[in-house]
Protein backbone atom coordinates (compact mmCIF):
# COMPACT_ATOMS: atom_id res chain seq x y z
CA UNK A 1 0.00 0.00 0.00
CA UNK A 2 1.38 3.39 -0.96
CA UNK A 3 1.54 6.40 1.35
CA UNK A 4 0.84 8.67 -1.62
CA UNK A 5 -2.72 9.65 -2.45
CA UNK A 6 -3.49 8.75 -6.08
CA UNK A 7 -4.32 12.42 -6.77
CA UNK A 8 -0.99 13.73 -5.40
CA UNK A 9 2.04 14.25 -7.58
CA UNK A 10 5.20 12.47 -6.45
CA UNK A 11 7.90 15.08 -5.84
CA UNK A 12 10.56 12.98 -4.13
CA UNK A 13 11.92 10.15 -6.24
CA UNK A 14 13.80 7.43 -4.39
CA UNK A 15 15.91 4.60 -5.77
CA UNK A 16 14.66 1.04 -5.65
CA UNK A 17 16.26 -0.75 -2.70
CA UNK A 18 17.47 -4.30 -3.08
CA UNK A 19 20.34 -6.48 -1.90
CA UNK A 20 22.21 -5.66 -5.11
CA UNK A 21 21.86 -1.88 -4.66
CA UNK A 22 23.67 -0.49 -1.60
CA UNK A 23 21.53 1.72 0.61
CA UNK A 24 21.58 3.18 4.11
CA UNK A 25 18.81 3.16 6.68
CA UNK A 26 19.12 5.79 9.39
CA UNK A 27 16.84 7.22 12.03
CA UNK A 28 14.74 10.00 10.52
CA UNK A 29 14.96 12.15 13.66
CA UNK A 30 18.67 12.79 13.18
CA UNK A 31 18.33 14.19 9.64
CA UNK A 32 15.23 16.16 10.62
CA UNK A 33 16.80 17.67 13.77
CA UNK A 34 16.10 21.43 13.55
CA UNK A 35 19.17 22.16 15.70
CA UNK A 36 21.50 20.90 12.95
CA UNK A 37 22.60 22.80 9.86
CA UNK A 38 22.16 21.17 6.46
CA UNK A 39 25.91 20.62 6.35
CA UNK A 40 25.87 18.81 9.71
CA UNK A 41 22.93 16.64 8.64
CA UNK A 42 24.78 15.65 5.48
CA UNK A 43 28.01 14.84 7.29
CA UNK A 44 26.13 12.83 9.91
CA UNK A 45 24.30 10.86 7.20
CA UNK A 46 27.60 10.22 5.39
CA UNK A 47 29.38 9.03 8.53
CA UNK A 48 26.42 6.83 9.50
CA UNK A 49 26.66 5.21 6.06
CA UNK A 50 30.18 3.94 6.87
CA UNK A 51 30.78 0.53 8.50
CA UNK A 52 30.29 0.51 12.29
CA UNK A 53 33.98 -0.07 12.98
CA UNK A 54 35.25 2.66 10.62
CA UNK A 55 38.10 4.71 12.11
CA UNK A 56 37.07 8.30 11.41
CA UNK A 57 39.91 10.62 10.45
CA UNK A 58 39.25 14.25 9.56
CA UNK A 59 41.93 14.27 6.88
CA UNK A 60 40.27 11.27 5.21
CA UNK A 61 36.79 12.83 5.43
CA UNK A 62 38.17 16.02 3.87
CA UNK A 63 39.27 13.97 0.82
CA UNK A 64 35.63 13.04 0.10
CA UNK A 65 34.25 16.58 -0.13
CA UNK A 66 35.23 19.93 -1.63
CA UNK A 67 34.83 21.50 1.83
CA UNK A 68 38.10 22.29 3.56
CA UNK A 69 39.40 20.97 6.86
CA UNK A 70 38.29 24.12 8.73
CA UNK A 71 34.71 23.74 7.49
CA UNK A 72 34.76 20.04 8.33
CA UNK A 73 36.12 20.73 11.83
CA UNK A 74 33.39 23.32 12.45
CA UNK A 75 30.75 20.82 11.35
CA UNK A 76 32.20 18.16 13.67
CA UNK A 77 32.03 20.69 16.54
CA UNK A 78 28.37 21.37 15.70
CA UNK A 79 27.63 17.63 15.84
CA UNK A 80 29.50 17.42 19.15
CA UNK A 81 27.53 20.33 20.60
CA UNK A 82 24.30 18.54 19.68
CA UNK A 83 25.37 15.19 21.10
CA UNK A 84 25.86 13.24 17.86
CA UNK A 85 29.64 12.95 18.18
CA UNK A 86 31.90 12.45 21.17
CA UNK A 87 35.60 13.06 20.59
CA UNK A 88 38.03 11.29 22.89
CA UNK A 89 41.70 12.25 23.02
CA UNK A 90 44.37 9.59 23.41
CA UNK A 91 47.92 9.97 24.64
CA UNK A 92 50.96 7.83 23.93
CA UNK A 93 52.85 6.01 26.71
CA UNK A 94 55.12 9.04 27.18
CA UNK A 95 52.07 11.28 27.81
CA UNK A 96 52.10 13.11 24.48
CA UNK A 97 49.02 13.58 22.37
CA UNK A 98 48.71 10.72 19.90
CA UNK A 99 45.27 10.96 18.26
CA UNK A 100 41.52 11.54 18.57
CA UNK A 101 38.88 8.88 18.32
CA UNK A 102 35.38 9.91 17.25
CA UNK A 103 32.28 8.11 18.53
CA UNK A 104 29.22 8.82 16.39
CA UNK A 105 25.66 8.35 17.61
CA UNK A 106 22.56 8.12 15.46
CA UNK A 107 20.52 9.35 18.43
CA UNK A 108 22.18 12.27 20.26
CA UNK A 109 23.74 11.81 23.66
CA UNK A 110 22.07 14.85 25.22
CA UNK A 111 23.90 14.85 28.53
CA UNK A 112 27.28 15.43 26.93
CA UNK A 113 25.79 18.00 24.55
CA UNK A 114 24.30 20.02 27.40
CA UNK A 115 27.63 19.96 29.27
CA UNK A 116 29.49 21.25 26.21
CA UNK A 117 26.98 24.06 25.57
CA UNK A 118 27.57 25.48 29.07
CA UNK A 119 31.28 26.03 28.41
CA UNK A 120 32.13 29.52 27.13
CA UNK A 121 33.98 29.93 23.84
CA UNK A 122 36.90 31.41 25.76
CA UNK A 123 37.26 28.25 27.85
CA UNK A 124 36.26 25.84 25.09
CA UNK A 125 39.85 25.23 24.01
CA UNK A 126 40.12 22.83 26.92
CA UNK A 127 37.10 20.97 28.21
CA UNK A 128 37.32 17.84 30.27
CA UNK A 129 35.03 15.08 29.09
CA UNK A 130 35.37 11.45 30.09
CA UNK A 131 38.52 12.39 32.00
CA UNK A 132 40.35 13.53 28.86
CA UNK A 133 41.12 17.14 27.80
CA UNK A 134 39.33 18.18 24.64
CA UNK A 135 41.24 20.50 22.31
CA UNK A 136 39.62 22.07 19.28
CA UNK A 137 42.86 22.93 17.53
CA UNK A 138 45.34 20.20 16.73
CA UNK A 139 47.02 18.54 13.82
CA UNK A 140 45.25 15.60 12.23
Amino acid sequence: MSNVDSNMEVTIHKATHSRDCAYVMINRNSVQDKNLSWKAKGLLAYVLSLPDDWDIRLSELANHSPDGLVCLTNTIVELEENGYIIRKRFRSKDGKFSRYKFYVYEIPVKKQANMLKTVSWKNRAMFTRLGQPRWLTSSY
